[in-house]
This record gives C-alpha cells, sequence and structure tokens, in this order.
C-alpha cells in the first residue's frame, strides 16, 4: 500500500508538472493518478478474504456469534483506510492545481470518481478473494479488467472514442482524458449519471458479499430481492451512461466539425482589448489572457500594423489548414506555470507574433526555409527579451542541432531557423533593449525583404554571425518569400 501511494503521488507530481491546469482536465486526471492506489486495494482486499479459506480458520470464524456477518463489515469498513489515502491525495493535488494559474471550473462528479473507485476496487477484491472454489478468480479479474481498460482509452481508438458518441467504456472506473481531447469536449461526458452508476456498482457489490454470507434463510430473501434491484440498477444506469449521446453547443460541437468557420468559431471567444492587441479566449480560458498581452507587446510594438492580436484554435484538429488571416497569433488550450523555470509556450506565442512583425509565416500558414534570413534572428530576440528566462531558452536553441522548429515540443511558428539565428540573437541581446528596439524599428524594411541576410543584420549592431558548429541541414521546403 505505501507504495502504491508513493506511485500515485509521483502521477501527480509528473502530471502536475506539465503546465497551468484546466480544471476540467484535472477533474478527470485525478482518478488515474490514484490507478496505483485501486491496483493495491484491489490485492489487499483479495487477500485478507482469501486468507480464511487458505489458513483453514473459516469454520472456527463461522462457529462464533455473527461471525461472518461482522467480517463482511470489517472487510468493508477496512476500505476507509485507502479511501481516506485517495482524499487526501486528491485534496493536495486540487490545493496545488489552485497555484497553478487554473483555468476552467470543476468537475465534481469527475472528482468524486477517484476515491469511489478505491472503495468499489477494495470490495471487488474482497469479493472475488472469497471464491473458494475459484481460487485463480482475483488474479483472472484483474488480468481481465486491465485488458478491458486498455481498450477503452480513447488513443487506443477501439470502439467510440467521441465524448459526444455512444461508448460502453465509460462503464468502468477509470475513464480517462485523450491526448486529443479538449476541456471542451470532456464537459460533454455524461459525469453525473457515471457517478450515479458506480455507486449502484458499489452498493451492489456489497449486498452481494452479504448475502452470500449470510446464512440466516429470513435475511437472504431480502437480501437476494435487494442485490437484484441493486443489479437491475446498475444494469439501466450503466445503459444510460453508455449510450448517452449528450446534445453539445455549437462552440463545442464546431471543434469536431469537418471544415468548420473559423469566423464562426471564433464569435465564441471573448476578446479583450490591451493598448491596441486584441486578446482573444474561450470563456474557460479567460483567465490566461493577461499573461498574453506581456509576451506579444514588443512585436506588436514593432509593427503594429501587422500584429493585431491573439485567439485560441484548438490543436489536432480540421483547423491545421486554416488561415484566420493576416496579423494574429494563435495558441491554444495550455499554457506555462506560474513562476516557470521553463516558460516554453509564452517563448512560442512571443516568437510567433515575432514571425507575424517581420512576414514570416504563423502556425496556421504553410512552411518555409528561413535559413540566412536576416529576418530570422527577430522573432527570436522578440521571446528571449519578452519571457522570464527567455535567454536561457534561447541559449538551449543555440545549442540545439539542426533545424529549429520547436522548443519543448511547442512550435514556434511555420518558419524554420538556421542554426545561426539563435546565436546572432543571443549576441543583440546583450546589447540594450531599447537601442536594439530603435534598430530595428528604424530598419523594419529591410527586415521583411527575404533578400536581407543575417550578416547583414549582424552588421547594423558591429558584431559578426558567430560559426554555430552546426552542420547547415538543407531543406526541401519553400524559401521564405
Amino acid at each position: 500500500m505505501v507504495l502504491a501511494v508513493f506511485a500515485s503521488v509521483w502521477f501527480g507530481v509528473v502530471g502536475l508538472g506539465k503546465g497551468a491546469v484546466v480544471w476540467q482536465t484535472l477533474s478527470v486526471e485525478l482518478s488515474g493518478w490514484l490507478l496505483p492506489l485501486a491496483i493495491a486495494s484491489y490485492l489487499l482486499g483479495s487477500t485478507s478474504s482469501s486468507s480464511e479459506w487458505r489458513q483453514q480458520t473459516e469454520e472456527f470464524l463461522d462457529s462464533l456469534p455473527n461471525g461472518r456477518q461482522a467480517r463482511i463489515l470489517g472487510r468493508v469498513m477496512a476500505a476507509a483506510a485507502p479511501v481516506g489515502y485517495s482524499v487526501i491525495l486528491v485534496t493536495a493535488w486540487m490545493l496545488i492545481g489552485a497555484r497553478n494559474n487554473p483555468a476552467g471550473e470543476i468537475i465534481w462528479s469527475e472528482v468524486a470518481v477517484g476515491p469511489l473507485s478505491i472503495a468499489i476496487a477494495w470490495t471487488i477484491g474482497s469479493l472475488v478473494g472469497g471464491f473458494r472454489r475459484f481460487r485463480s478468480a482475483p488474479s483472472l479479474f484483474l488480468v481481465m479488467y486491465l485488458f478491458l481498460q486498455l481498450l477503452a482509452s480513447p488513443d487506443i481508438e477501439i470502439g467510440a472514442s467521441g465524448p459526444s458518441q455512444s461508448d460502453a467504456g465509460r462503464l468502468l472506473m477509470w475513464l480517462p482524458p485523450s491526448s486529443f481531447e479538449s476541456p471542451f469536449e470532456i464537459l460533454l461526458r455524461p459525469s453525473a449519471q457515471r457517478l450515479m452508476y458506480l455507486v449502484a456498482v458499489l452498493v451492489a457489490v456489497v449486498l452481494w458479499m452479504m448475502w452470500r454470507a449470510d446464512r440466516s434463510t429470513s435475511k437472504r430473501r431480502w437480501l437476494v430481492a435487494a442485490t437484484s434491484v441493486a443489479m437491475a440498477t446498475v444494469f439501466v444506469l450503466g445503459y444510460v451512461v453508455a449510450s448517452a449521446t449528450p446534445t453539445v453547443n455549437w462552440a463545442a460541437q464546431s471543434l469536431d466539425r469537418p471544415r468548420a468557420d473559423w469566423t464562426k468559431l471564433t464569435l465564441a471567444q471573448r476578446c479583450t482589448n490591451t493598448d491596441g492587441i486584441a486578446l482573444c479566449a474561450y470563456p474557460t480560458f479567460e483567465p490566461w489572457i493577461h499573461v498574453w498581452n506581456g509576451a506579444i507587446t514588443r512585436a506588436a510594438r514593432l509593427a503594429p500594423e501587422r500584429v493585431k492580436g491573439v485567439a485560441q484554435r484548438p490543436s489536432n484538429t480540421s483547423f491545421d489548414g486554416f488561415d484566420p488571416g493576416p496579423g494574429w497569433v494563435i495558441t491554444g488550450f495550455s499554457w506555462d506555470k506560474p513562476n516557470a523555470d521553463e516558460p516554453v509556450r509564452a517563448f512560442a506565442l512571443a516568437a510567433s507574433a515575432g514571425n507575424l512583425a517581420v512576414g514570416l509565416p504563423a502556425g496556421y500558414q504553410a512552411n518555409c526555409d528561413a535559413h540566412g534570413q536576416g529576418r530570422s534572428v527577430v522573432p527570436l530576440w522578440l521571446a528571449a527579451t519578452s519571457v522570464d528566462n527567455g535567454v536561457m531558452l534561447l541559449r538551449q536553441l543555440a545549442e540545439q542541432a539542426g533545424p529549429i522548429t520547436s522548443i519543448g515540443g511547442v512550435g514556434l511558428g511555420n518558419a524554420i531557423f538556421g542554426p545561426d539565428a539563435p546565436n546572432l540573437a543571443l549576441d543583440i541581446s546583450e546589447q540594450p533593449t531599447t537601442e536594439v528596439e530603435s534598430v530595428f524599428s528604424s530598419r523594419l524594411s529591410q527586415l521583411t525583404d527575404a533578400r536581407t541576410t543575417i550578416e547583414d543584420v549582424a552588421s547594423w549592431f558591429g558584431i559578426s554571425v558567430r560559426d554555430s558548429g552546426q552542420p547547415l541541414v538543407p531543406s526541401d521546403l519553400p524559401t521564405c518569400g
């Protein structure tokens, strides 16, 4: 049990370390982080239940007054320990999440699934462990369940995986979010009905255990009736949960709609105008709007007619080929933690704004090769000087082998930078920011010209281009025009 608690803690540390919290996603992930604790609870429950017939003490314990009923009640009450551990872990994770720049809203019916799953795992283990004639039942049941859980994972895509479709995978205890699932889609899950279904499963298992333990004819009749009602409730609620096809609002539905209209989609976003820059986000992500401003202000000041603002676009969808129009910087549904050591998303947003400022493609435009072009230095310099620890991230890019397209897995736009661009940007970052901005502003027409080379930009500051030591890797992409 101790190892399981530590494993769950480790899952939580890794999960919370990814970036800023979206409450909808975190509410779902909590039960997944408790999976080691659920498996340990199942194993301990089955071991304690099977120890009686393995140690041949069952007949002696049955001879005691109310022996079997007391033992069943004791086994059920013993689940309080692992359930208590899970409640402590969930509370701690949510308190930490509240400090990680959270956005969205908590889905309490999803949060409750974690501790409830621990209780179900313990009681099912106690029930299966008591099958004396089927001694391998606990192991077979666990293997079978884990296999079904694997098949039900949305990223495996066996069966329906869309939240607005029917899906029998919802009947399992752990219903993980897909790697491609947005917070909007998580809101469409039948969470409240599924919580009631799991409660019914727990009640049915407890009643089944009591029925198997009670030898009294009169009581067994009532227990048979109660267990039958509970099982019928499980089947009815299970059918409702598995076959649910929630009605979705247009903004959420459009995320999955092929060739959806970008203009209509952006109408669902709320915009704040700051210093002439439009900062737009879906209502779920409004708390992040204020942090975007700092990342793109410098680029907007350099070329205000080229940088209009920020809008959100879901990733891994059909929108990857859509162009919202000139001047828009596009961001996704994730952001950096407050005071992050490596704010890669803020760096990427600032670099994308810098791309627009000098005429390079942003993330929604066609890829091109900017090797050797002087303007390729500007987005990297803007990102390094607009973001905390930006120079450190720029230094990482300078040490990176091969063409530069992303940082920390986050794209820097659709222009490919050569290894000389981050080195020159590093050298320029050592000079006063206001002086560099003045030089770039006065030579903006040259910066937007693809014929201006990196050597030309270096000469403006009286420095030379350092040899990066990295081989120049040719690209099959067209040169940025």
